[in-house]
Formats: C-alpha cells, sequence, structure tokens
C-alpha cells in the first residue's frame, strides 16, 4: 500500500520493517515488526539483548495522514 511506501521514505525505523497495512473504523492501521536477525535493546540499560518472549499487542497513535488517523500495531519485545 502507499502509506507503507510513503512511511519507509519519510520515517525509517532502526531494526524494524513495516508489516500488513489495513484500514479499520476510518483508521490506516500499520503492522510492525522487528527486523531479523536484530537483537532488542533493554529499556534500562541500553545494551542488546536476546529475544524469547513478547508482550501483548499494543496501539501508538501516530501522524494522521491526508487526514486520516494512523496506528502502529506493535508487540513488544
Amino acid at each position: 500500500m502507499l502509506a507503507k511506501i510513503i512511511l519507509n521514505k519519510t520515517y525509517p525505523v532502526k531494526g524494524f520493517v513495516y508489516g500488513k497495512v489495513s484500514l479499520e473504523n476510518e483508521t490506516i492501521c500499520i503492522e510492525i515488526h522487528e527486523r531479523k536477525n536484530s537483537k532488542a535493546k533493554c529499556s534500562c540499560c541500553h545494551q542488546h539483548m536476546p529475544t524469547y518472549d513478547h508482550m501483548k499487542e499494543r496501539r501508538f497513535k501516530f501522524v494522521p495522514l491526508w487526514g486520516i488517523n494512523v496506528t502502529f500495531i506493535y508487540r513488544p519485545r
């Protein structure tokens, strides 16, 4: 989808890739996945760690595109 291409050009996120894009209730929902072979970073000590588990899926609001709300869907590691 076009939104995925625009985000890759304007808002690349290091260590992550944009996945499936869908339209739900007048909101563009974009899944974000970690890039393969990238290690997670600890939120406390900021060191790279191996990942064994994921938390529940979370939704984050992003800047609207063309006046349409955008939500990122992500499962924190």
